[in-house]
């Protein structure tokens, strides 16, 4: 299979590996293949559990839902860390909102948290993590009797802003006028730029719909928008600007069986063929397994694995170097990806369902 072009990028769950990791090209969490496969074992069971919890009850009597995964990762000097991505649903006023949160990572062992608090922590990419894990999506969705369509998705900016026009983004799905709205600033009355309506979900909703109502091997239209914060040299005053670039699009994301021909111990996968999309993943696809529960059509990944995360900045870096080295070439990708150990943060990452949480209105 050709190599689709290295544009990909994170919305949520999304930009919820974005900040995954730190530092160098890692190898697995797990050496030991009897300890990943006693974990998959555990983690599945955990899996069948929350499917059985949340079938006991039908959608209208939902009152919120909470899933925690842990995603494993070993760093240079054989450290081993964790940090965990909690997304979330609940009910409110006849709709429904979502959204995800992460947790800084931690060493999983003295060595490794010893080494985390007295090097990690005071990186660059250490800091550029925190930031993104503090920036977070929020979206409002409603069901429409076959499934959730999307109403509202926004950006809540953290406590201090990282620089200084720094502004939080929106999109309004107008089904009157079958528009997708899009405010570069939701604190302004006017919107910027439109896309046609045709069938789009946020993120977020998307993960639910999957859970809910869709079969296993599906395709789904996902909004992608992105805002991309670039040094501007030419900004006056210490902390200067940013020069912002804004990516409004849709990609079509497919699930279903792994017929990549690689990791075949992971059934299933996410096809990462979709331009813009997880610019943030190294690899065409994203591989998990899928728990079900048939007589529901319910269904939830519990384990997924990723190829790689990709260093913004060991990008840029690199870049700017094949530019200077091949100043009338546009196309740079095959240059890029000769050596990946430039541009990766990280190798072979481990996510698991690690806990669940499920509430019922009386």
């Amino acid at each position: 299979m050709m190599r689709e072009p290295l544009r990909r990028k994170l919305t949520c769950a999304a930009a919820a590996l974005a900040g995954c990791l730190l530092m160098v090209a890692a190898g697995p969490c797990f050496a030991d293949k009897k300890t990943a496969d006693t974990m998959g074992e555990s983690v599945r069971m955990r899996a069948e559990r929350f499917l059985s919890t949340v079938s006991q009850q039908p959608l209208d009597r939902l009152a919120s839902i909470s899933l925690t995964y842990d995603v494993h990762l070993k760093v240079a000097w054989d450290v081993r860390m964790k940090m965990a991505a909690t997304i979330w649903v609940r009910q409110e006023k006849g709709g429904f909102v979502s959204s995800f949160s992460m947790t800084e990572p931690e060493g999983v062992n003295g060595w490794s948290w010893l080494m985390l608090t007295l090097f990690g922590r005071h990186t660059r990419e250490y800091k550029e993590m925190v930031k993104g894990i503090e920036t977070r999506l929020v979206e409002q969705f409603r069901y429409d009797g076959k499934r959730f369509m999307t109403d509202v998705l926004e950006e809540i900016l953290p406590g201090a802003k990282e620089y200084q026009n720094q502004t939080a983004i929106q999109l309004k799905f107008n089904y009157r006028d079958n528009l997708i709205q899009f405010w570069e600033d939701k604190r302004l009355s006017s919107f910027t730029r439109t896309l046609p309506y045709s069938n789009q979900i946020g993120p977020l909703t998307a993960f639910f719909n999957y859970l809910y109502f869709d079969p296993p091997e599906t395709e789904m239209a996902i909004v992608n928008v992105l805002k991309q914060a670039m040094d501007d040299p030419t900004a006056p005053g210490i902390e200067g600007h940013k020069r912002i670039r804004y990516l409004f699009e849709t990609q079509r994301t497919r699930f279903g069986s792994n017929m990549s021909g690689q990791y075949p111990d992971y059934p299933m996968t996410v096809t990462l063929d979709r331009g813009n999309f997880l610019d943030i993943i190294f690899g065409d696809y994203l591989y998990y397994h899928l728990a079900r529960k048939m007589s529901h059509n319910l269904k939830t990944p519990y384990e997924a694995h990723v190829e790689g995360i990709i260093s913004k900045r060991k990008k840029r870096k690199k870049l700017r170097r094949l530019k200077k080295k091949y100043p009338f070439k546009k196309d740079l990708e095959d240059e890029l990806m000769a050596e990946v150990d430039d541009i990766l943060a990280a190798r072979n990452i481990k996510v698991y369902l690690s806990g669940f949480d499920v509430s019922f209105r009386p």
